[in-house]
């Protein structure tokens, strides 16, 4: 105990290992041998936890530590099934089947995760962990009215509570769901506020922006995600493009309209640069070209009309009549 307060982990778990081979029955032995030897060779310390219970396998401790580490060791299914076991003992903690609901979520086990969490609040319906299963298992379940209404009730009940990215983006997908955008722009503005060093939640906010018909603020949202990738794909190079065409072919700005048409232009012709030729790329460029030209056809945008089609007749398929 001295060595591991010292942080001494290797020392220690040499005298856990001692003490387990004087008696092959010392629990303390083998859960301290686990916690210290952890921290140098997880594998090992999982292996002396699944010694202890195959020699005591009605252990609420040995039930619990080695779902503990399965947990920290992130072998997830493993942990669930290791905690779902141990929660049928009837000296389990009882503070551990909160634990038990968030694994089975993270595993995607959404309905018994939600039953759980059900059951704890009905006898405590202040246990905010609790409060956020429920909502983000509503979520994924595809129960918006209700994930929306637990979910406004969460935050407004917990106003100092420490709210994770996951908490709005799940919120914000519920409110999304149910047509209600405007709302849920807030809440992906509140995760990115959260999360700055998460740009993947800018082309997620852009996306919302675009369903409320905010084409300016999508374009702001998807180019600043766009400038946090040093590389960007062909996928994200061809969104931005969208976000242009959206402008051009809603403002009746002529300037902005000829700015984002000529943006737009720059990103499909660098998709263009790099994708193989496909019916679709130049129907977004002929878009554009109409977009620019307030949203009437010129020679560019037949230009590439025609090569969509000259694509399009290349597979008899499409000559075939329906």
């Amino acid at each position: 105990d001295m060595a591991y307060d010292r942080k001494d982990y290797g020392d220690a778990a040499m005298e856990y290992e001692q003490a387990i081979n004087a008696d092959g029955n010392n629990t303390e032995g083998f859960v301290k041998f686990a916690n210290s030897y952890f921290y140098v060779n997880p594998q090992l310390a999982i292996q002396r936890l699944e010694d202890l219970l195959k020699l005591q396998p009605n252990s609420a401790l040995a039930q619990r530590e080695l779902a503990e580490k399965y947990y920290e060791g992130k072998y997830w299914k493993k942990a669930a099934e290791q905690y779902g076991k141990y929660i049928q003992n009837p000296n389990h903690f009882p503070e551990d089947k909160a634990r038990y609901a968030v694994l089975l979520y993270w595993g995607e086990n959404y309905e018994p995760s939600l039953g759980i969490a059900n059951e704890i609040l009905a006898v405590n319906p202040s246990n905010f962990l609790m409060q956020r299963m429920r909502f983000l298992n509503e979520t994924a379940l595809g129960r918006y009215e209700d994930a929306a209404r637990n979910a406004r009730s969460f935050f407004d009940n917990n106003p100092n509570g420490y709210f994770t990215t996951n908490d709005y983006v799940k919120y914000a997908e519920a409110l999304s769901a149910l047509k209600m955008d405007s709302l849920a722009v807030h809440q992906y503005e509140l995760a990115v506020k959260n999360d700055p060093d998460n740009k993947n939640l800018l082309k997620d906010l852009s996306d919302v922006y675009t369903k409320n018909k905010d084409f300016r603020k999508a374009a702001e949202a998807y180019d600043a995600y766009l400038q946090s990738q040093e590389n960007p794909s062909v996928q994200d190079l061809y969104g931005m493009s969208a976000r242009y065409l959206n402008i051009a072919a809603t403002s009746s700005d002529d300037a902005e309209r000829q700015q984002a048409g000529e943006r737009g232009l720059e990103y499909i012709n660098k998709v263009l640069e790099r994708a193989q030729p496909q019916p679709a790329l130049y129907q977004r460029k002929a878009r554009l070209y109409v977009a620019k030209n307030g949203n009437r056809p010129d020679a560019d945008a037949i230009a590439n009309y025609d090569k969509m089609l000259e694509l399009l007749d290349a597979d008899p398929a499409n000559k075939q009549a329906g």
